[in-house]
């Protein structure tokens, strides 16, 4: 999905979660989440790795040198209801060209509850940021976000079905 330009909006809240910067503990906690919030049919295309979620310091570091060559900032955020990692945002900010990227994960149990709140945030962030498009990627089947996304403008750019045959 694309949001051709952002527009300032209001920041919204909910009350019985808790937001917070991503920390490098939260990563197997975001792994986890990604497990059970991807479909298997997108794992199946592009395989989870642990190591995006945990990456060890010289992966890090080299992550942070291409985002500075390239001109790109990553905010990621996390959510909590009683410390439990329920969500997940990323928010790649385009510099110098191309366009913004946004990323959620959102656990199954809280569909329909912090997707509002969670591009809410990103919009905000980004009604700062240089003036480009914003693109996402979404499953069908997340209703609820794809619900919040055309609520703000975002539009369907493309649909991709995977057709899969099992040869054992």
């Amino acid at each position: 999905m694309r949001l051709e330009s952002v527009q300032p909006v209001t920041f919204l809240d909910a009350p019985t979660y808790h937001f917070r910067s991503w920390k490098l503990a939260d990563g197997q906690a975001v792994y986890d989440l990604a497990c059970h919030t991807i479909p298997l049919a997108q794992q199946w295309m592009r395989p989870l790795r642990s190591e995006e979620y945990r990456p060890d310091w010289p992966i890090r570091v080299a992550q942070s040198i291409a985002d500075w060559i390239a001109g790109r900032k990553i905010y990621r955020l996390v959510v909590l209801q009683e410390e439990r990692l329920v969500a997940m945002m990323a928010v790649t900010v385009a510099l110098r060209r191309g366009e913004h990227r946004l990323a959620l994960l959102v656990h199954p149990n809280h569909t329909g509850q912090v997707e509002a709140v969670l591009v809410s945030r990103a919009l905000y962030m980004l009604a700062t940021a240089p003036p480009r498009p914003v693109r996402t990627t979404v499953d069908m089947e997340a209703e609820a976000t794809l619900r919040v996304l055309r609520d703000y403008g975002f539009t369907e750019q493309r649909t991709l079905l995977t057709l899969r045959r099992n040869l054992e």
